[in-house]
């Protein structure tokens, strides 16, 4: 390519498009001079350079793959089956963590509503206080530990985060799938198609009519996430996990109830994208009245024990 200059040429462009020139020749002789290995992993880096400097995370095992494998832009059913055994296992935090609130809140209600405790003074009902902070900060730490090397752990923001990385694996035929597993009820057509059509509006790119999760939606929640739990992750790991030698405000119980509210409404949002459960609660229903241990004595002033001792909370006989 030749570069003639002339008086209505601008040096600086005559000078960029030489260095084009050498750059191109330079390129390809670097280029042609590598193995395939080096040409992957050049390009590897430079695509996951591009994806930082946008925002974007990078799962770390995904640093390690080759770039054809990073971005699978094709339905993935067994990615698909991952996320429902993950969904699944998290449930049951959930469910703790909904119940222990639900019982706190009923506590609390019985222990402020009897003129004949001292709520302000006794050591018992301010001892519950700081177990109820402490157990849930670190099932609320748990739910959101993110993705480390090494730690396999079920967590909620790591779920979240691989959805929202790989939205293509999750397709509209992983709705209508659900329809066809056994003990599904058996809708006729019509009403199976506005069923399937009715879910996928909630959690498919209908905007871009694109036949995968909407990323969008899931980033939203992940942020929504990371803001009503990241104030108590940090006074748990500071605090419960470790020593610190300066100790932060602990969580108010507002903020601990929020944080719950959070995780409970984004269990409940993807368990029902990926298994069609809708859950009303992810707490128990009670079998029993588990307030019947305030209707009696806990101390019995008479020296009496029943005939037949009973098993405590602890599975030993009293």
């Amino acid at each position: 390519m030749m570069v003639f200059m002339t008086e209505k040429a601008n040096p600086s462009q005559a000078a960029s498009e030489l260095a084009k020139l050498g750059a191109s020749k330079g390129g390809h002789a670097r280029a042609s001079s590598l193995s395939s290995a080096q040409r992957s992993t050049i390009a590897r880096n430079a695509v996951n350079q591009r994806w930082q400097r946008a925002g974007k995370e990078i799962a770390p095992e995904d640093l390690q793959r080759p770039v054809a494998q990073q971005h699978n832009r094709r339905p993935d059913p067994k990615r698909v089956e991952a996320w429902r055994a993950a969904i699944e296992e998290i449930k049951g935090q959930i469910s703790h963590l909904e119940w222990f609130r639900d019982e706190f809140r009923d506590f609390e209600k019985i222990v402020r509503e009897n003129p004949r405790i001292l709520y302000g003074e006794s050591y018992f009902p301010a001892h519950i206080k700081h177990w109820y902070v402490e157990s849930q900060a670190m099932r609320v730490r748990r739910l959101v530990e993110p993705l480390t090397p090494g730690y396999e752990v079920w967590s909620l923001l790591q779920l979240l985060e691989d959805m929202r990385r790989a939205a293509e694996a999750f397709s509209r035929a992983e709705i209508e799938g659900l329809f066809d597993k056994p003990g599904a009820p058996d809708y006729d057509l019509e009403m199976r198609d506005f069923l399937v059509a009715s879910m996928w509006r909630g959690v498919g790119d209908v905007e871009k009519d694109a036949d995968r999760l909407y990323a969008r939606q899931i980033k939203e929640d992940i942020k929504a996430l990371h803001d009503s739990t990241d104030e108590i992750k940090r006074f748990a790991d500071l605090v419960y996990a470790h020593n610190a030698k300066e100790v932060p405000a602990a969580p108010k119980f507002s903020a601990i109830s929020a944080a719950v509210d959070e995780i409970v409404r984004l269990g409940k949002r993807y368990y029902a994208t990926l298994t069609g459960a809708s859950m009303m609660s992810f707490a128990p229903v009670y079998q029993g009245n588990w307030y019947d241990i305030f209707m009696i004595p806990w101390i019995d002033s008479s020296g009496d024990r029943p005939d037949k001792p009973n098993k405590d909370a602890f599975g030993q006989a009293s």
